[in-house]
């Protein structure tokens, strides 16, 4: 790949995406400073107890430094990471191998430590260090509805094959905005279409699209959110709507796409509501992939997974973090 970044178009972008794949995994891309290991490498699962999250467990992913630049020199700059990490910005090896994508006004390049299948992420290209007020920030999506319609084209473009997810500033620190792009299936996906413990509300919207409050009758408390189901541009609508109305109440959120195998002319999109105010600085952020039943903080060993303690510390966590939806979210608004 003789590009640093390649301009891409709809019509050659999951080709483009393909390549980008296959050059970062034969030039070492993924290599840790751990000799003949990749940051992937000897990877292990757990259930943790009843939660229906299961602890994943990445041994290297952490064992390749960001850059040369000084704790102190950070503070002093003031930059981004992901501003920095577009620039390739004093970049030491594997990391400055990466490439990137442009695609419409986004930037598609891989997570520099990864914690799912082919994960890269989809940035704004004009955050700018975060120098020009909310301009390419998270708090965009919620107020411009091409960005989240953006989003639903790159999934439906990539075939709606794996999950995409969005952290918001719920789980993540970076006000730089991204969007996650991965090629797994994550648990709650089972839960929804293949579990006797599901509980949920059907309503249907002004526009004719489908909307589900969902929840879990057992113990597994992350488990709660809400399911747009139908055309990409109503479910959009919808959307677009209740997170204003979470923010409005103070809340943040997180998004989930999810694949509609038997009907691929509708989308499925998940919205977690969460709830900042409670967390302790000590808490682990837990972002949407782990709010969807992929555990991949390293604060929990697989020998601890298999304690009491640890379930119902996730329990106690997940009820106080993410907030049992209710009509009032979307009631006389969508």
């Amino acid at each position: 790949m003789e590009y640093n970044i390649k301009i891409t178009y709809n019509n050659s972008l999951k080709k483009d995406v393909d390549i980008l794949l296959n050059y970062l995994k034969e030039v070492g891309f993924y290599n840790s400073l751990k000799k003949n290991k990749d940051r992937l490498d000897d990877v292990t699962y757990e259930l943790i107890g009843d939660t229906g999250l299961i602890l994943k467990k990445i041994p290297y992913r952490d064992s390749c430094q960001l850059s040369p630049k000084s704790k102190l020199k950070k503070c002093i700059t003031n930059s981004c990471v992901l501003c920095d990490a577009i620039q390739n910005y004093e970049r030491i090896e594997p990391l400055s191998l990466s490439k990137a994508l442009l695609w419409k006004s986004y930037l598609i390049r891989p997570n520099d430590f990864p914690y799912l299948k082919d994960h890269l992420l989809i940035l704004s290209s004009d955050h700018n260090h975060g120098s020009d007020g909310i301009r390419g920030t998270q708090d965009e999506l919620h107020l411009k509805k091409h960005i989240l319609l953006d989003m639903i084209e790159f999934y439906k473009l990539m075939d709606m094959e794996g999950t995409m997810f969005f952290n918001g500033m719920a789980g993540n620190t970076q006000t730089h905005f991204h969007f996650h792009y991965v090629k797994d299936k994550l648990p709650l996906e089972d839960f929804l279409f293949n579990s006797s413990e599901l509980e949920f509300e059907e309503f249907t919207t002004k526009n004719k699209s489908k909307l589900f409050i969902f929840d879990s009758i057992s113990k597994k408390k992350c488990f709660k959110g809400l399911l747009f189901v139908g055309k990409e541009k109503h479910v959009c609508k919808n959307v677009l709507k209740v997170l204003q109305k979470i923010k409005q109440k103070t809340f943040e959120y997180n998004i989930l796409f999810i694949p509609n195998k038997d009907y691929k002319e509708n989308v499925m999109i998940i919205v977690f509501i969460r709830d900042n105010k409670n967390i302790k600085k000590s808490d682990p952020p837990l972002g949407a992939s782990i709010i969807a039943g992929m555990y991949t903080r390293p604060d929990i060993d697989i020998k601890e997974a298999r304690q009491k303690k640890i379930e119902n510390k996730i329990f106690n966590y997940c009820d106080k973090i993410v907030v049992k939806p209710n009509k009032s979210f979307f009631e006389n608004i969508i």
